[in-house]
């Protein structure tokens, strides 16, 4: 405690606030302590001669001891120094607390009833005014990567805290992670309420309680997630809370980057008891009023009454002057206009006759007796609309719906379907007479009353009525009791609904179309903002058990009365087929029983024969195209790559694959790729650095049909263990992980997207049935020149941004001798595996991609012959693109020759040549001996007649059939003396290197040389 005017009286007081929370503590010093303070107290009664009145001071208690004792003090008021203040007296226990609508008197300690036009809770407390932030509330925000925040992210986020917006508070509606917290010390166990809007389960949002260490209080988690609310629900979360300091926390953080999808959470009211006490009563707010004593709540005043802050009860608005609920002001009526009043349409009356009428819409705030106001239309009478299709008119007037094995097309009486021929059971609403027995009509509000007229039927459509405020929301509700069994696991829906609207709006109206299955949780399939044309919308239905459809249409989320007169929402027609209990308006063929007494359903991937009217499986390779068939075009073929399962209801995938590209067979066997397998990408951040994972699932072949990939939601924990979780089975599928620490508890997994729910065929081509897996986006080591096997996917759910269809390709390539890692990769231009949203590719690496082995990929090897036998040898040739080593044949041993045939013919041909050789020697040297012994002959001659002339020959050269004549021997004795036979041998060798000179010259140039001579 603390003066602002500091005084001596002032701080004997704020220490006796301070400290007798520690003298009673000492409970034996007591008697000493309390009389040196009522010392001190007189001392400075006696100098100061301002008495203290009861304007000047407060009481307060103490903090309590350790025993749950306290004292009452008496505290001087702002700006107030007086003497003679009340003596500290004992207080109330601790755990004392007034009842609801009762304060406690400081002065006399007792608890005392509220007077009119204030209120109290007790022990409680109740915020519902959001004009400003209430005192005690905090708001912070954050990057949610808080361990890698930069000054840069946390300047993006200061702003996404939440804003008071009057009648609520907003958190915001980004990936930023913003708080509001509220802290209160409770003396009694208690709890908190309060009432909220959940719209968007792209935004995680949580409470928690924790204590002033920051431990979580809480044991169970669940109770920690409060569950979503479809559009602008305003739904109400409690939770109990244990004694001691408390910290309520209200936390959010958009998931995933897609922020345009993000919608804030709202919190209309709080409502906290187990507080100490109540020492005032709290005024009514505006528009509320409290006409007793001891009242808990203040009362919201009438339509066309207004009330101000802290009335006790609501004055009249004055004639020609009108208020909505809860006003605090009332508004002056303005003329009647063609928005003020709507049409009725009776139901028929006799003779199939209907009767029309003109109403103002209620509440009446204009006025009609002015001059310048329109007028109601007359009563009209008119036709009944006609019958829908699968009723029959009735003669009084009215429908009725065609008994069982009946049909008729709305116009005309109820038929049997001729033999073989079986009724289409469903529902086709396209006339609004009346409103169907399956159909209901609702209207609520985020106030107590919605004071609504319900739908207007109009002949060819149905329209919304009016409420009492233009934020109340308008219901319309089909509900279905199941659908026919297809006994098969199809990718194919079991059924289908498709209805044809139109809305308009001034502002910012929105219409939500809701699915319940059974006992999950309501799903939002979609949602129309602002103003629609009339178009139609298609949704597929998936289960087989009892739904509920609804429509529920807002003018706008802000309370504003009604002003918005004009805005609304047509229904044309709504129609949904394969309904057990339906009606029926056409036949079709069915398979007849043995004993030709009606129809039997034929077997999953059977079909009727037109002919036989029996059930005829659909051939192997291809597939039905329904549950149930009834001609053998519903026989699809599988896509290339792709086998049928054994019930002919899917194509699925054996995890082989064989294809001939340019002369080269290939045969693949991948089936260690077979069993499901997650892959996790990132961490991704977005713009405000919220951090989260992609995770695929993949079940890339199938199992027999059975889809094997799965992704569950759990971002909005199922609070009854009666709800069923929303899982989704499927080829491939993607799901947003944020981890951990974002949240505290778990990780989250939203965000689930279906992005294969059929297998459409397994190629090495870049396209297949208008799917494309462009070859760029996953560049490839050219050196290897190897196909891709590329599997094709289609989803069969259709949303707004995919009209065509999500697409998935998973292209698969051999890893073997590449310098890339193994493993599953997104396209580098494309992190999220997409670049539209709608068509999804991923590369998977891996050596089960690479071609079996095969004669062509090994190389034989014989070693050398020994001892008559020689072994061969096989080796893989390099580099090796090709998997599965039993192909490599076993080493053998086969009998051989030292001397093979080769060998052989090589030493014949050598041995031939060498002959030939030696032939061709001995006669070139015969004729070279002969040569020369003509030369010695004609150097003979020539001696005789003189020393340096050669005798005249006639050839040099042995003639044809000249004998050869004998060779010339020389004596040594004319080598001694160096007589003829000297000069013989010289002239030999002078004339044979002439020879060589003139080797071109013929035997004549030699007569003539002789003649010479």
């Amino acid at each position: 405690m603390y003066c602002r005017q500091p005084g001596t009286g002032c701080l004997i007081q704020s220490y006796l606030a301070c400290s007798l929370g520690d003298m009673a503590a000492r409970r034996d010093q007591f008697g000493e302590i309390v009389t040196l303070l009522l010392l001190m107290m007189m001392m400075i009664g006696a100098g100061n001669a301002n008495d203290c009145n009861k304007d000047d001071y407060h009481f307060v208690y103490t903090e309590c001891d350790s025993k749950g004792h306290r004292w009452r003090v008496a505290v001087p008021k702002e700006r107030h120094q007086c003497s003679n203040l009340p003596y500290p007296s004992p207080g109330r226990a601790c755990s004392f607390s007034c009842p609801a609508g009762h304060f406690l008197n400081m002065s006399l300690q007792i608890c005392q009833p509220c007077p009119p036009g204030t209120y109290s809770l007790g022990s409680g407390l109740r915020f519902d005014s959001w004009e400003n932030l209430p005192e005690g509330f905090i708001t912070m925000a954050s990057s949610q990567n808080e361990q890698e925040e930069t000054s840069q992210l946390a300047e993006s986020c200061i702003k996404s805290t939440w804003k008071p917006m009057g009648n609520y508070i907003e958190s915001n509606a980004d990936d930023c992670a913003s708080s509001l917290s509220f802290t209160v010390k409770l003396k009694q166990p208690g709890k908190v309420e309060f009432r909220y809007q959940y719209p968007s389960q792209n935004i995680f949002f949580e409470f928690y309680v924790q204590n002033e260490q920051c431990n979580a209080m809480l044991e169970d988690e669940q109770t920690n997630r409060p569950m979503p609310s479809i559009g602008n629900e305003w739904k109400t979360h409690k939770v109990k809370l244990p004694e001691g300091n408390t910290v309520m926390s209200w936390r959010t953080a958009g998931v995933g980057p897609l922020e345009s999808s993000l919608k804030p959470v709202r919190i209309q009211s709080v409502f906290i008891t187990g507080v100490a006490y109540s020492s005032t009563c709290s005024p009514c707010p505006p528009g509320t009023y409290s006409m007793e004593n001891g009242t808990t709540e203040c009362f919201e005043c009438k339509r066309n009454t207004y009330a101000l802050r802290g009335f006790s009860r609501c004055q009249p608005c004055h004639p020609k002057m009108f208020s909505d609920p809860g006003s605090s002001v009332c508004k002056i009526q303005q003329p009647c206009g063609d928005g003020d009043y709507y049409r009725f349409q009776s139901p028929c009356i006799e003779h199939n006759m209907t009767r029309i009428t003109f109403h103002w819409v209620e509440p009446k705030v204009c006025l009609d007796d002015v001059p310048s106001s329109v007028k109601l239309p007359p009563e009209q009478v008119s036709r009944c609309a006609p019958c829908n299709p699968g009723y029959s008119p009735k003669p009084e007037g009215g429908c009725f719906p065609c008994p069982r094995g009946t049909i008729s097309i709305g116009s005309a009486e109820c038929t049997a379907c001729p033999t073989g021929m079986e009724p289409m059971y469903g529902f086709e609403y396209r006339w609004w007479g009346n409103l169907p027995e399956n159909m209901e009509v609702a209207c609520f509000s985020s106030d107590v009353n919605c004071d609504a007229q319900g739908w207007h039927l109009a002949r060819d459509y149905i329209q919304m009525g009016h409420g009492s405020s233009d934020n109340d929301y308008f219901v319309l509700m089909l509900k279905v009791h199941g659908f026919k069994s297809t006994h098969a696991e199809t990718t194919d829906a079991v059924a289908e609904i498709r209805f044809e609207f139109e809305t308009n709006c001034t502002v910012e109206c929105e219409l939500f179309f809701t699915v319940t299955k059974g006992k999950q949780v309501t799903q939002l399939k979609q949602s129309w903002l602002g103003s629609q044309s009339r178009n139609v919308f298609l949704h597929h239905i998936t289960s087989e058990s009892n739904t509920t459809f609804s429509w529920i249409f807002q003018k706008t989320p802000v309370r504003k009365g009604q002003k918005l007169l004009k805005d609304y929402v047509r229904m044309y027609s709504i129609s949904v087929s394969n309904v057990i209990d339906g009606v029926a308006s056409k036949c079709r063929v069915c398979a007849r029983r043995q004993d030709n007494a009606g129809c039997i359903p034929c077997p999953p991937g059977s079909y009727i024969n037109s002919e036989r009217r029996d059930c005829v499986p659909c051939p192997s390779g291809t597939f039905l195209a329904k549950g149930d068939g009834y001609t053998s075009d519903r026989c699809v073929d599988c896509g290339p790559g792709t086998i049928s399962n054994k019930n002919r209801t899917e194509c699925q995938s054996n995890c082989r694959f064989e294809v001939t590209v340019a002369s080269q067979h290939y045969r693949y066997n991948y089936q260690e790729l077979a069993r499901p397998i997650g892959h996790m990408v990132g961490p991704r951040f977005t713009t405000r650095g919220m951090q989260y994972f992609l995770a695929f699932n993949i079940s890339l072949c199938g199992n027999d049909g059975r889809k094997e990939a799965r992704c569950i939601e759990n971002m909005t924990d199922v609070t009854n263990m009666d709800m069923e979780p929303t899982v989704i089975s499927s080829f491939v599928c993607r799901e947003s992980i944020l981890p951990a620490n974002l949240r505290h508890h778990a990780t989250v997994s939203t965000n689930v997207i279906n992005l294969g729910s059929q297998l459409i065929g397994v190629s090495v081509e870049e396209s297949l049935r208008n799917i494309t897996s462009p070859g760029d986006i996953f560049p490839r080591d050219q050196s290897l020149h190897l196909p891709d096997i590329i599997h094709y996917y289609r989803s069969h759910s259709n949303t707004e941004a995919c009209p065509q269809l999500r697409t998935t390709t998973i292209r698969l390539r051999c890893s073997l001798y590449s310098a890339e890692p193994e493993g599953i990769f997104l396209p580098t231009k494309c992190p999220e595996g997409t670049c539209d949203g709608c068509s999804f590719h991923l590369l998977w690496r891996t050596p089960y991609a690479c071609p079996l082995c095969g004669p062509n990929d090994f190389k034989e090897i014989a070693e050398a012959c020994h001892g008559g036998k020689q072994r061969l040898q096989y080796i893989w040739r390099t580099p090796r693109l090709c998997v599965g080593d039993d192909a490599l044949p076993d080493e053998v041993e086969q009998p051989c020759e030292l001397i093979g045939l080769l060998g052989k013919t090589s030493i014949a041909l050598g041995f031939f040549f060498s002959c030939s050789l030696l032939i061709i020697t001995g006669i070139f040297y015969r004729k070279n001996r002969n040569l020369e012994y003509k030369y010695m002959s004609l150097v003979t001659m020539s001696d005789k007649t003189r020393d340096d002339e050669l005798p005249a020959v006639d050839s040099c050269a042995i003639m044809e059939g000249d004998e050869e004549e004998e060779m010339v021997t020389f004596s040594g004795n004319d080598l001694g003396t160096g007589g003829s036979g000297y000069k013989s041998k010289a002239l030999f060798h002078k004339l044979w290197w002439k020879d060589r000179r003139l080797a071109k010259d013929d035997f004549g140039d030699l007569r003539k040389l002789k003649m010479e001579d």
